[in-house]
């Protein structure tokens, strides 16, 4: 919980960041070996793939430099407390004490995971290769994390070159329209470093994109809007339209969302519905939000063009709940996909998408796939996930065109509750009309 909420707004204001939470094991991943010599050859490599997505050209090539995670946030720290006005009043004595540590512990918080940071006083471009993580069968992840993540920043340099930081120094500003300048700055980052990865159309470079987008993670809030937001503009009119979003961005939480205008249908409440129907203690709702054609074509980037060509049909529609509890995690997911051999192959690829997981992160895991009885559905199937630590429980169930994912971590999934969510949220869409509207 942070006690003090406006000091946490300029930490992490301060930290504009590219910070890719792994799920992978930390292993030596060769960090040593990635010099600034390397850095700028890779720079040299993506400057003309960001220029050529973000349309914009760098006025100014920033600096580079490898940082430990240590040195960033001593950086970091030291521009806070030097920046008097943004640490809200000159204090003295112990209380000045208490806001220099409480600065350094969130500060240190936020650059554990973080890959690296545009330095706008400095015009420097951090990267933290000591952060990165990898598996035995991945050691060489170093290498393209640093080209993805210097994309990502180079993104922030040109924000900043052309005016578009300028937000930052807004003390001001409401706290809903801070958050949403902060959501679609890093969401044209993210977007343009993700686009890099499919121009160098590499397996590792694609991998490495998925997990920027982090659907799995509690991040993939507010982030994941703002690059959804990005992509919805650049898919109808290229740069130019991303950057006069930038320029007129949502006044709204809702209208970050919904770029495309108010929908028909917004799944949000009905699913909130259900919070405390997976049997998790103080279960909060970290992300409630529509999850659009293009972050799963990136996110299950090995789905052949026939598949997403049935999947991804007109009336497709998707949406994610993510809840945090004290004792595990959950997620309600919902998908319309009026193709029912689709939805039969759509579920056998995220199986098979998570077991690639487990085998990517070097854990041994017992799975099982099993048919759920009793279900009044087309299709009912459970996945059980097991290592020495750690469980994981997916149960998919659909009706018609109406495909609903339940899903625990570290926490018991019964069939009967599975069942009844699915069955209840059944009730409420009008799968009739779905059918005929197809």
């Amino acid at each position: 919980m942070v006690r003090n909420k406006k000091l946490w707004i300029v930490i992490t204001a301060a930290v504009i960041t590219v910070a890719i939470v792994s799920a992978y094991l930390l292993l030596n991943a060769n960090h040593d070996t990635y010099t600034e010599t390397q850095a700028q050859a890779d720079l040299k490599e993506v400057l003309p793939l960001v220029e050529k997505v973000t349309g914009r050209k760098l006025k100014k090539i920033p600096g580079i430099r490898i940082v430990t995670a240590d040195e960033l946030a001593s950086i970091i720290t030291s521009d806070i407390i030097e920046d008097r006005t943004s640490v809200e009043s000159k204090l003295t004595g112990s209380e000045a004490d208490q806001k220099k540590q409480l600065i350094e512990q969130q500060v240190h918080n936020l650059t554990r995971n973080c890959l690296g940071k545009y330095d706008r006083k400095r015009k420097l471009i951090y990267l933290v290769p000591s952060n990165v993580s990898a598996t035995e069968k991945n050691t060489d992840r170093v290498n393209i994390s640093a080209k993805l993540t210097l994309a990502h920043e180079l993104v922030h340099a040109l924000q900043d070159q052309y005016g578009e930081l300028d937000v930052a120094d807004d003390k001001e500003m409401p706290l809903e329209r801070s958050t949403i300048a902060s959501a679609i700055l890093e969401g044209q980052a993210y977007f343009t470093a993700i686009t890099v990865a499919d121009l160098i159309n590499s397996p590792k470079a694609l991998e490495e994109a998925r997990m920027m987008l982090g659907i799995d993670q509690g991040r993939a809030g507010i982030n994941l809007a703002g690059i959804e937001f990005i992509a919805w503009h650049f898919e109808r009119g290229g740069s130019d339209q991303v950057w006069n979003a930038l320029d007129s961005p949502p006044s709204t939480i809702p209208e970050l969302f919904h770029p495309e205008g108010p929908q028909q249908t917004d799944y949000a409440d009905m699913l909130s519905e259900f919070k405390n129907d997976l049997g998790l203690r103080g279960a909060d709702i970290k992300v409630n939000k529509p999850i659009r054609e293009w972050t799963l074509k990136h996110y299950y980037y090995e789905m052949d063009d026939e598949l997403r060509s049935r999947v991804f049909q007109k009336q497709f529609t998707g949406h994610m709940m993510i809840l945090r509890a004290n004792n595990g995690d959950g997620s309600i997911n919902l998908y319309i996909i009026p193709d029912q051999k689709a939805i039969h192959d759509f579920i056998s690829m995220v199986k098979k998408d998570k077991e690639k997981e487990c085998d990517q992160a070097g854990v041994h895991v017992d799975i099982k796939y099993r048919n759920i009885p009793n279900a009044k559905a087309d299709i009912a199937k459970r996945l059980d996930i097991k290592s020495s630590n750690d469980s994981a429980t997916y149960a998919f169930i659909a009706r018609g065109p109406v495909l609903i994912r339940v899903g625990t971590v570290n926490s018991e999934l019964y069939d009967e509750q599975a069942v009844k969510i699915a069955e209840e949220i059944f009730r409420k869409i009008p799968i009739d009309q779905i059918n005929s509207n197809h």
